[in-house]
């Protein structure tokens, strides 16, 4: 792959962030509880399906009132609370990466 070698560079350097090691943390502590973590992969498959679901223009009363259910009672879990906000961060700190990486593009359009 041509950028192979700056790609792992930036892969480590994203690796050494604190949004990525607090979301690590995080993650790992939900695999400590597999019953939670179970519920939770159950959780992201029905919005994944929701998701498929309005894509194609379906809607599903059912499935939103369930996933709402559901991430009411997840979300009184503090592990849970813990990888939803770690993984907000980590989220909002790629999103500047990537539109850094944007705007310095952008910006080589212009020279």
């Amino acid at each position: 792959m041509f950028f192979e070698k700056e790609i792992n560079e930036l892969v480590n350097s994203i690796s050494k962030t604190n949004e990525f090691k607090e979301f690590k943390k995080a993650k790992a502590n939900i695999n400590k509880y597999p019953d939670l973590k179970e519920e939770l992969e159950d959780f992201q498959k029905k919005q994944i399906d929701l998701y498929n679901m309005n894509m194609r223009g379906e809607k599903n009363d059912w499935l939103t009132s369930d996933l709402n259910r559901s991430f009411k009672k997840l979300s009184k879990f503090p592990e849970i609370h813990k990888l939803l906000s770690s993984g907000k961060e980590f989220n909002d700190m790629m999103f500047k990466l990537y539109k850094t990486i944007n705007d310095l593009l952008n910006s080589q359009f212009e020279k």
